[in-house]
C-alpha cells in the first residue's frame, strides 16, 4: 500500500503500483460510495472506490472521518462520500443525500471526526 487512512468504521488504501483507492468497513453512510460508474466488490470485504483513468487524473490525496471519505485528484478537485449530516462533505447537499459529489478546486484537504477542511490558494 502506497498510502493507509482509517475513519471510524471504515479504512482507505492506495494502491503502490495503479493509484487504484480500495476501502473496506462499515458503509452504513456510503462513505464507501464507488466513484466508479459501477461498483467492484473484491474477495475478503474490499471495494475499489476509484481506479484513476489516467496519471493527469490520480488521487493525490486522501483522507476519512468518522463516517465520510474525501478524495483530492491530482487536478485539484474533491470527490466526498458518506454522512452529511453536518456538512462535512464540503458540498450543499442535506444529510439524507450524502453521496459522491465534485468540488470546487482544493489544494489540501484533511478530515476530522466530524468535519472536513478544504484549503484552496485561490
Amino acid at each position: 500500500a502506497q498510502k493507509i487512512a482509517c475513519g471510524g468504521w471504515h479504512s482507505v488504501i492506495q494502491t503502490q503500483n495503479s493509484g487504484t483507492i480500495v476501502g473496506v468497513g462499515w458503509n452504513v453512510d456510503h462513505q464507501l460510495s464507488s466513484f466508479l460508474s459501477s461498483g467492484v466488490d473484491l474477495p475478503s470485504g474490499f471495494r475499489v472506490l476509484f481506479r484513476p483513468p489516467s496519471p493527469a487524473q490520480s488521487v493525490s490525496h486522501f483522507d476519512c472521518g468518522r463516517r465520510h471519505t474525501c478524495l483530492q485528484l491530482s487536478d485539484g478537485h474533491l470527490l466526498s462520500s458518506g454522512s452529511n449530516a453536518l456538512g462535512q462533505l464540503v458540498n450543499t447537499l442535506s444529510d439524507d443525500q450524502a453521496h459522491q459529489q465534485q468540488q470546487e478546486p482544493c489544494d489540501l484537504v484533511c478530515c476530522g471526526g466530524w468535519s472536513t477542511v478544504c484549503v484552496s490558494r485561490t
